[in-house]
């Protein structure tokens, strides 16, 4: 918004600039074309695409920084239980599937020892303690952020992928959910 604003005003302080009459036709012409293309990649997400960008301008969430697609998974489902999820997408799945989470960015209320507990199976590449001392059935994240995790799940006989997308994958205890298959035969 701020660009489509300031993008007349801009033309304007150009066009009033004492240029040569040739460099005043010519100068605005090429400038006035590299704010606008420049201001449409920011405007649909080129440019934050290509400079690899977490967050995107727009309307909607975006699937590549939060679960949008595997929380509407777990919603159509009626997919409730106790979940480990990563700490990035706790604010959300509690605002959108509206259950307890395992984590979420709320750092000020989470005990510092609770919080090191949840680095440290980061750090090991193993989701095996929180899920055994807290007796998780699903697990939700993003196989880009912590790709240990997925070979852990993947090669557990306890526990089978039924959902993935592009960047984030969900896994149900075997026992739990029956009703939901798993992808790929797992």
């Amino acid at each position: 918004v701020l660009f489509l604003v300031t993008l007349p005003i801009g033309a304007s302080a150009l066009a009033k600039y004492k240029w040569s009459e040739r460099w005043n036709r010519t100068g605005s012409a090429i400038t006035l074309l590299i704010v606008v293309i420049l201001g449409s990649t920011i405007l649909t997400g080129s440019w934050h695409q290509w400079t690899r960008k977490q967050w995107r301008p727009g309307y909607t969430l975006s699937n590549d920084f939060l679960p949008v697609d595997a929380t509407r998974f777990l919603v159509d489902n009626n997919v409730n239980g106790r979940i480990l999820n990563e700490l990035r997408y706790g604010g959300y799945l509690i605002w959108k599937w509206q259950n307890p989470v395992f984590i979420d960015g709320r750092l000020e209320v989470i005990q510092h020892e609770f919080f090191n507990y949840y680095i440290q199976s980061l750090k090991r590449k193993s989701p095996w303690k929180p899920v055994n001392d807290f007796d998780i059935q699903i697990a939700i994240f993003s196989y880009r952020a912590i790709p240990g995790w997925v070979y852990r799940f993947l090669n557990s006989d306890q526990w089978r992928l039924v959902f993935r997308d592009d960047e984030n994958v969900i896994f149900l205890r075997r026992g739990f959910r029956t009703d939901i298959p798993g992808e790929y035969g797992l």
